[in-house]
């Protein structure tokens, strides 16, 4: 007769592990999303850095200049000492001067990114002395060309100033190539 008269206990404790088994699931939840969202994220970073790089290829177009024509080639020198800017253009194959604080995106691709290149060109820089043996006077230097691209996301605060860049340098002998006979 007492089993038949107990009451049963195990209701409320039931419902508080099904509310915290619940909760524990919306965390775990939680973090697979955010844990997603932010693999997404690199993804897109990685991405644009990969094309950025791709982009950087000034370095090859002042060198192809360079080797095919000097008289072009030595208008981009300047001033020895001097940062000379030019701005390269998606499928352009000829520098412009950069007029303005900055280059403008000219590399656009829509979802893809919006790029922003520029070429800066140092002549008679010391650090691209040739290394030859004998060694080179301290008058023979070379010209150190930089070629940064910057682009855009949904992290940059301005629709003007990349807030990502990829650089890279180069040197290239200032010596005029003379083909021998």
């Amino acid at each position: 007769m007492e089993e038949l008269f107990q009451t049963n206990t195990t209701k409320g404790q039931t419902l508080i592990e099904v509310v915290v088994a619940l909760g524990a699931s919306v965390a775990i939840i939680a973090a697979i999303t955010v844990s997603v969202l932010a693999a997404l994220g690199n993804i897109q970073f990685s991405k644009f850095q990969n094309l950025a790089q791709f982009y950087a290829e000034g370095v090859e177009t002042m060198r192809r200049i360079r080797d095919t024509d000097w008289t072009v080639y030595s208008t981009y020198l300047g001033t020895p000492g001097t940062v000379a800017y030019f701005c390269l253009a998606k499928g352009q194959t000829i520098p412009t001067a950069r007029s303005g604080g900055t280059c403008n995106i000219n590399i656009d691709l829509g979802e893809n990114g919006k790029f922003i290149r520029e070429i800066q060109v140092v002549k008679d820089s010391p650090e691209c002395r040739p290394v030859i043996t004998p060694p080179a006077p301290d008058s023979v230097k070379g010209t150190k060309i930089y070629v940064n691209v910057g682009w855009f996301d949904s992290k940059c605060s301005s629709a003007t100033v990349p807030c990502h860049n990829v650089t890279l340098v180069s040197c290239l002998s200032d010596a005029q190539l003379i083909p021998t006979p």
